[in-house]
């Protein structure tokens, strides 16, 4: 009989694994979870990176509504320069672009003015209708007395009563930067009731370093300003909206004017707006794909807006007055012609009896053609006879003709209304 020790040894012996096939087994394990790593970064990377293009591709879109939305309504003259897009900060390429634009936009509907503005003070009382209202800052627009080709693009105004002024509109009261004749060019003059006055905000973009800046210089942020001709605008952070914490510092200066060709030439006939957008994905992990600058260099874009709001300084189109169109008078001269026939014949015969006849004839009319006839007829010995013809002539005819035949014969015809005839007759 076996020993059972030395079976169970025996038996102990043959589960146990040799040192190759533990090394071997170890190896497998470490590819096989270096492979699950591996795919767990990679599947980290890009998500990623798909999540900073989606941001990228968003941002982008965002800034362009954004600017063609404002632009397409802003400002245009061609008679005061200062309303239209506006650029300063530029930098040091031949042509400049620049990092700071501003445009201006119309304020809500034309208000009137409500009680007469002396040209000797500073305020004027608007009655403003519903909807967005003046506030500090914005311009006040007025052909007479010109207050908009002044040295500042309008009357700006200083502070407004109430403040902020209902939306659902009402009497504003608005006191101006200085008095009304100061601001006004040309003619000066007092602001009578119910004037239309035109409301104008500044508005802009700007980049800008942020503060603090965790990315180095690498990146700058884009502001709107809804604001701009309040000076805090630029500096308060709760005056100004960040439309992209992302913008390529290299490429920083986002705008470009499109200048109006002198006259005579084609192209471009009003001022437009030049714009270049890049969107750099900062991360602070180099290793990230979607976070290296190169990789987002190709989601630069660019273009050009123009503005399609028009000329608000034309009250017409604004106040829906009806238009006056002159027409012109034609004169007609119309010529009348009158002739005049008179012809008489006369036969004398002598015989053993004498018989004179006599016939006379007379003729009035108004009509626009008359014509009369006479004709005496007699057998006696002497016969004497006298027609008379009298014509005129314009438009409608009439005739009369009466014949009388006897020794002594008188007629007399009158016509006074066109198309009536009357004869009488003696004898």
């Amino acid at each position: 009989m076996k020993n059972p020790l030395r079976i169970l040894r025996q038996a102990a012996r043959r589960r146990a694994f040799t040192l190759v096939e533990v090394v071997t087994a170890l190896t497998i394990g470490v590819l096989v979870l270096g492979a699950m790593a591996s795919i767990v970064m990679v599947t980290g990377r890009t998500i990623q990176k798909n999540r900073l293009a989606d941001e990228a591709t968003f941002n982008t879109r965002k800034f362009q509504e954004h600017l063609s939305r404002e632009i397409s309504t802003s400002v245009v003259s061609t008679k005061y320069n200062l309303t239209n897009p506006q650029y300063t900060l530029p930098n040091a390429d031949n042509p400049p672009r620049y990092s700071r634009l501003e445009y201006r936009v119309v304020v809500g509907p034309l208000a009137t003015v409500a009680l007469n503005a002396a040209m000797g003070g500073s305020t004027i009382v608007l009655n403003c209708p519903a909807g967005p209202q003046p506030h500090a800052g914005d311009y006040v627009m007025l052909d007479s007395p010109n207050l908009s080709g002044n040295a500042f693009g309008g009357a700006q105004i200083a502070s407004v009563a109430p403040d902020p002024a209902p939306v659902t509109g009402g009497t504003v009261t608005v006191t101006l930067v200085d008095t009304i004749e100061n601001l006004t060019i040309d003619t000066k003059s007092d602001i009578p009731p119910d004037t239309l006055i035109n409301i104008q905000r500044k508005r802009g973009y700007e980049t800008k370093v942020p503060d603090p800046d965790p990315s180095g210089g690498r990146v700058v942020e884009l502001h709107w300003l809804e604001n701009a001709g309040d000076p805090a605008s630029y500096t308060d952070p709760t005056k100004y909206v960040v439309l992209s914490r992302n913008v390529d510092a290299a490429v920083s200066y986002l705008f470009a004017p499109i200048p109006t060709p002198p006259n005579g030439t084609s192209g471009v006939i009003e001022p437009a707006v030049g714009w270049q957008f890049s969107y750099l994905a900062y991360t602070g992990s180099s290793y990230v794909l979607g976070g290296s600058g190169a990789y987002f260099l190709a989601n630069q874009t660019s273009g050009l807006i123009m503005s399609r709001s028009g000329d608000p300084l034309n009250v017409v189109s604004y106040a829906t007055t009806s238009t006056s169109i002159p027409t012109s008078s034609v004169s007609t001269t119309s010529t009348s012609t009158t002739s005049t026939t008179s012809t008489t014949s006369t036969s004398t015969t002598s015989t053993t009896s004498t018989t004179s006849t006599t016939s006379t004839s007379s003729t009035s009319t108004t009509s626009t053609t008359s014509t009369s006839t006479t004709s005496t007829t007699s057998t006696t010995s002497i016969t004497s006879t006298t027609s008379t013809t009298s014509t005129t002539s314009t438009s409608t005819t009439s005739t009369s003709t009466t014949s009388t035949s006897s020794t002594t014969s008188t007629k007399s015809t009158t016509s006074s209304t066109t198309s009536t005839k009357s004869t009488t007759t003696s004898t």
